[in-house]
């Protein structure tokens, strides 16, 4: 189940409440279809990045994750240290 799923609703005028074509579907059913969704954008965002170069994809991978073994691991492959440009502080 993705963690970021949320409502599918919001405000408008007059503050009433309205409701998304989806909202009356089971939850598990909403949600098993949003996580496709969101595995099928992850897919094509690292594909894009795959497009540019195995570096850059393994780079915004880093980047984005707040992981420590994650940079950690990052910077070592690459044999990076704090002087290069891409290295990616450890916490």
């Amino acid at each position: 189940m993705c963690r970021h799923i949320g409502r599918l609703a919001y405000l408008t005028e007059g503050y009433k409440m309205q409701h998304g074509a989806f909202d009356n579907l089971p939850d598990h059913v909403r949600d098993a279809v949003f996580s496709d969704i969101a595995d099928q954008l992850l897919d094509d965002w690292i594909n894009a990045n795959l497009d540019e170069s195995q570096y850059f994809a393994d780079f915004q991978i880093a980047f984005m994750s707040n992981d420590p073994l994650i940079r950690k691991t990052f910077n070592e492959f690459y044999e990076l240290n704090p002087e290069h440009d891409d290295y990616l502080e450890v916490e």
